[in-house]
């Protein structure tokens, strides 16, 4: 499955939970660490169907759509949190199951003038799909590679793209797998420069699946 654009961190995705990841955690973005909070939402697809879950219960309720084993990573870096969990059911035919998890970074907001739109907070993706691996065109990419994450080797898609306004160079990572015995595709996305990130960072995020 080639992911072209729901994968931009500072793209819609991340852009359409903000609002509710402002109004459940406000208090949360100016704390020198914040802990977990109960503000996850999950949709079923575009219909929010639970928010004001924790971390564990929002994987509970997407389990109970999807009906695979839903995993989060053991490591997820300072100041981030698990926000909002999109899932996909199987429709035969037309969609595997899937899920998309965001976490962000609350205390990375950035102060935008009354009246201006907000700008999305830092974030990173996990995403899982039932039934059959990710897979990128190699032409659409400058680097594919394999990295050895301790338990499992894992595919590693780069792309690089230029913000002309900002005039640098940006990379997209996406680290994916599949794992044979349970059918499930795994994957953690980032776009480096608007996460604050690095390529060892998500690496990290990846190796620490179980």
């Amino acid at each position: 499955m080639t992911r072209l654009s729901v994968k931009t961190m500072a793209g819609a995705g991340a852009a359409a939970g903000l609002t509710l990841a402002l109004v459940a955690t406000a208090h949360v973005a100016s704390a020198a660490a914040p802990k977990p909070v109960r503000a996850v939402a999950v949709y079923n697809q575009s219909k929010l169907v639970a928010d004001g879950l924790t971390p564990k219960a929002a994987v509970q309720q997407a389990q109970k759509i999807v009906h695979y084993t839903v995993t989060m990573p053991h490591h997820i870096p300072a100041h981030f949190q698990l926000m909002i969990v999109r899932v996909f059911p199987y429709l035969p035919g037309v969609e595997l199951a899937q899920d998309t998890q965001t976490y962000m970074n609350l205390t990375g907001l950035r102060k935008t003038a009354p009246g201006q739109k907000p700008v999305a907070p830092p974030s990173f993706e996990v995403d899982h799909q039932h039934g059959a691996p990710y897979s990128y065109p190699r032409e659409a990419y400058y680097t594919l590679s394999v990295v050895n994450l301790g338990k499992r080797k894992a595919s590693v898609a780069e792309q690089k793209y230029t913000d002309y306004k900002k005039k640098q160079s940006v990379d997209l990572l996406y680290v994916y797998w599949y794992d044979k015995k349970t059918h499930v595709a795994t994957e953690v996305t980032a776009e480096l420069h608007t996460s604050r990130l690095s390529r060892s960072e998500v690496l990290k995020i990846a190796a620490s699946f179980d």
